[in-house]
């Protein structure tokens, strides 16, 4: 259905807007209305009463005034209708950006779809709201006005304007329900496309160095002929519901023509009359016709729509309670207890019964094989997957019973590259935590012996660098992360081994900060490095359908044949016994 009531709902937060644009186009189309009528009065006193240009000025300029009033509460009407749009388009974007972070759904969501749904979707919403539904009340107050005018003159066409009105509507739904499953094809393609294109930008190196840019080509152009085919195909049908609407509106404003011609030719009915009638007709047809036209508007805006409102309303199944409050000063303790963890595609457990009790002021090293599970442990701990069974709790708090802001408050995350947008390094920093001063800021940056780098660029703080870092190199990037988890002072800290594709230098400076800043912290690192294996308090072994066995670096390689393995496998054998 094209008034889709979960659209119109919308308007809901926002009456008055919607409510006073109309106002302003119904205010418009009186104006219009009377402008009219001083047209026609104005040609029947020039024509038939010879009256002189100084007895026709005064209706002149009141012509002029109309046009000029009319003009600015239709733009008016525009502007409104568009600030409604603008308004709802943005509670759209945080919907779908709170949903993206409360239940994780970019894990689950092609960046493609993501795109079509954060720009293309909503975007085609906005036609919606500033074209359609405004048409909708339109297509029915601006027939009503002029048939409040037209009957007390003329009741034969009056009658006309009624009967011929309901053929364009009637033609208008006949048109769009066919077209109906071809606008879908559209914006499914649409979809794909997005999807290929961003997988190809990404994969770029891939496609080069496997000399594969001709096959690819071949590819993104047989993707992009499916949506040029798609989108003509609904052009086809946007042109020829057009063209029917324009005929009947011709045709009906035709026999207005007619019946008012031959009836002023036997003289029942004056020059003034008639030529009001004649002027108006179209005038009565256009709302109409208008509407059938942004019919295929209407239907974009309905197919956008389902995407979003799937899209918000999809929800990961929860548990979390979020109705504690943490209070505690510094984190004690994070217990793992009977952990098992399943992805729908296994057959097995990847973590199966794992219990553990994390301590502060400890580092513990995290290390296995590809695919034992480090990372999928890591994401439990975030909240982003839910556990098959088992609990975890942090100081006797489960973490499904604290809010997710204060959850995520406790913890900072170091990765092997971290994230860098598009913006001032003061920008970037400033994301862990924006109540940061400048002064506490200059201390970190001394830390992370960042502050020398930023002193050569040419506006310190303020220096814009490029999405990804493409301008700094890694070992300023890591130090920027490094810089970010000084500044949020969590309590839990996870690293994914930060020195990894690091200089000597940059390493050992970033080993050192994290050494001396654990004190009073619980650390768990992701280790492929021997070095950061070895450093480690306390190591956590992971292996693929094989429990998780603990203990130090002597003691596993004393007593666990599969660890020691794992080392020499990995990293040599100089360790040998």
């Amino acid at each position: 259905m094209i008034l889709h009531k979960k659209l119109v709902n919308w308007l809901i937060k926002f009456p008055y807007l919607f409510i006073f644009s109309i106002i302003f186009f119904e205010v418009g189309t009186i104006l219009l209305i009377f402008q009219i009528q001083l047209i026609s009065q104005l040609i029947n006193k020039t024509i038939f009463i010879n009256q002189s240009l100084d007895q026709l000025t005064k209706p002149i300029i009141l012509i002029v005034v109309l046009i000029i009033f009319r003009g600015f509460f239709n733009f008016s009407g525009d502007v409104l209708a568009k600030k409604v749009a603008q308004k709802i388009k943005s509670l759209f974007r945080k919907k779908i950006t709170d949903n993206l972070f409360q239940n994780n759904m970019d894990r689950r969501t092609h960046s493609g779809d993501l795109v079509t749904i954060f720009y293309d979707r909503i975007e085609a919403i906005e036609d919606y709201y500033t074209l359609f539904l405004p048409q909708v009340v339109l297509s029915i107050l601006i027939p009503a006005s002029v048939l409040f005018f037209v009957f007390p003159i003329d009741l034969l066409s009056g009658m006309v304007f009624i009967l011929t009105a309901p053929l364009i509507p009637f033609f208008m739904f006949l048109i769009g329900r066919f077209s109906e499953k071809i606008n879908k094809n559209q914006w499914r393609s649409l979809s794909n496309l997005s999807t290929f294109f961003l997988d190809s930008i990404r994969g770029m190196k891939t496609i080069l160095i496997f000399n594969q840019q001709e096959n690819h080509i071949k590819r993104i152009k047989r993707a992009n002929d499916d949506y040029v085919h798609k989108s003509m195909s609904v052009l086809r049908i946007t042109f020829l519901s057009a063209l029917v609407l324009e005929l009947l509106s011709t045709l009906s404003i035709a026999v207005v023509a007619v019946e008012v011609g031959l009836r002023l030719l036997y003289f029942k009915i004056t020059f003034e009359q008639a030529f009001f009638i004649l002027l108006i007709a179209p005038e009565f047809y256009l709302p109409l016709r208008n509407l059938g036209l942004r019919y295929h508007v209407a239907m974009n805006g309905v197919e956008a729509y389902k995407d979003i409102h799937s899209f918000i309303t999809k929800k990961e199944i929860s548990e979390n309670r979020e109705t504690a409050t943490f209070t505690n000063k510094y984190v004690q303790k994070l217990n793992v207890e009977h952990l098992s963890i399943q992805y729908f595609s296994q057959n097995s457990p990847m973590i199966s019964d794992f219990t553990y009790c994390f301590e502060k002021g400890k580092h513990y090293g995290i290390v296995g094989a590809n695919g034992s599970g480090k990372s999928t442990f890591f994401h439990v701990l975030l909240r982003f997957i839910k556990p098959m069974e088992g609990k975890i709790s942090i100081d006797g708090f489960e973490i499904g019973d604290i809010p997710r802001k204060q959850y995520y408050s406790l913890f900072s995350w170091l990765p092997q590259s971290p994230a860098i947008f598009n913006g001032s390094i003061l920008e970037n920093l400033l994301i862990a935590n924006p109540e940061n001063d400048l002064n506490n800021l200059e201390k970190i940056l001394k830390i992370v012996e960042l502050n020398d780098f930023i002193d050569t660029l040419p506006n310190n703080y303020h220096t814009e660098i490029q999405e990804f870092g493409k301008t700094i190199s890694s070992g300023q990037k890591q130090r920027i992360g490094l810089a970010r988890l000084l500044l949020r002072n969590s309590y839990i800290i996870l690293c994914d081994e930060p020195t990894s594709f690091l200089d000597p230098i940059s390493e050992q400076i970033i080993s050192k900060v994290l050494e001396d800043y654990r004190k009073d912290k619980i650390l768990l690192t992701i280790a492929h490095r021997i070095q950061t294996i070895q450093k480690a308090d306390e190591l956590l072994f992971f292996q693929k359908d094989k429990p998780i066995s603990s203990g130090t670096f002597d003691n596993l390689m004393a007593n666990n044949i599969e660890f020691q393995q794992f080392i020499k496998f990995y990293f040599g054998e100089k360790f040998n016994d």
